[in-house]
């Protein structure tokens, strides 16, 4: 619920251009990071336990890491069968060779 009201916040900061906008959408963040770091996991900690801290080292605090040390590009040999290199999401890779496109698990012939 925090990111979507924070990704509308920002998408009509962009649309109308707005720094006024932008400004409260980091007021917005901050609030939420203080509620949710003061409040809401103190309270859950306390109501659920080891259950509970088990839940969040498997889940990002917002729902999305940041890593300066993996790198954006990875190889999709795995799935095209070609030696290609893939930006961000396997649906985006394109074999350079101008061979066919293969779905994931499909065999190379």
């Amino acid at each position: 619920m925090y990111n979507g009201v924070l990704a509308v916040l920002l998408g009509e900061a962009w649309l109308f251009r707005s720094t006024a906008l932008l400004s409260y959408a980091a007021l917005m963040f901050i609030i939420f990071h203080l509620v949710v770091v003061v409040y809401e996991e103190p309270s859950l900690e306390s109501r659920f336990g080891e259950s509970y801290q088990a839940y969040r080292r498997a889940v990002p605090r917002w729902g999305f890491t940041v890593s300066f040390n993996q790198p954006l590009i990875r190889p999709a040999e795995d799935w095209t069968g070609h030696d290609t290199r893939c930006p961000l999401s396997r649906r985006l890779c394109v074999p350079t060779d101008g061979a066919r496109l293969r779905l994931p698990g499909e065999k190379v012939v």
